[in-house]
């Protein structure tokens, strides 16, 4: 069998990978999440704690999706400065239109 195959485009507000976690945070902020639940099974934080504790800091974390999105090459797949409004459903199920986005850019 074969997977289907997507085009996919992310819409980020921001300027940079990592959303809430670069804009919206305390200051000396961490992840309640364990490095091992947080992860993606495909990239791994480090395992040394003296690199990433067990409960990263937001500017590890937010570190760690950068690295995600240049080791999988995401960056071609990301529209930054784009804010949603509003998503719909398409005419037909297998698709998702956005209604409006707030950048004309975008």
């Amino acid at each position: 069998s074969t997977s289907p195959t997507y085009q996919v485009t992310i819409l980020e507000a921001s300027t940079r990978v990592g959303g809430a976690f670069v804009n919206k945070v305390y200051d000396n902020a961490r992840l309640v999440s364990s490095k091992y639940i947080t992860a993606y099974s495909d990239f791994r934080f480090d395992e040394n704690p003296a690199v990433c504790p067990n409960h990263p800091t937001v500017e590890q974390y937010v570190d760690y999706l950068e690295r995600y999105a240049k080791a999988f090459d995401l960056a071609k797949h990301i529209q930054f400065g784009c804010t949603v409004t509003l998503v719909e459903d398409a005419p037909t199920s297998k698709q998702m239109e956005s209604g409006s986005v707030a950048n004309n850019a975008c």
